[in-house]
């Protein structure tokens, strides 16, 4: 069994009656824009894995900020208070 329960001898009279029916031109202009269709469709294939990628860095990104934990500020010794008050004189 083929497409829709139909096999190959009948897949190939239904396409060659439409070519009969369409005409040469028509049937040129429908296999060119279904090409054309087609090598859009194979770039925007392309694009799959770098959006893929893109979201599970962002995920990644996400699940790490919800673990983090808050940064505890550190008391600054006595030789970082004074380059801090010395840079405050000076300006």
């Amino acid at each position: 069994m083929g497409l829709f329960g139909l096999g190959l001898p009948e897949v190939a009279v239904v396409l060659v009656a439409v070519a009969f029916v369409v005409g040469p031109e028509t049937l040129g202009k429908m296999l060119r824009g279904s090409g054309e269709k087609a090598s859009e469709f194979k770039e925007e294939l392309k694009k799959v894995p770098i959006e893929f990628q893109k979201g599970l860095e962002e995920g990644e990104v996400n699940a790490k900020s919800r673990t983090a934990k808050q940064m505890e500020k550190i008391p600054a010794t006595e030789s970082e208070e004074s380059q801090e008050q010395q840079k405050a004189n000076k300006s």
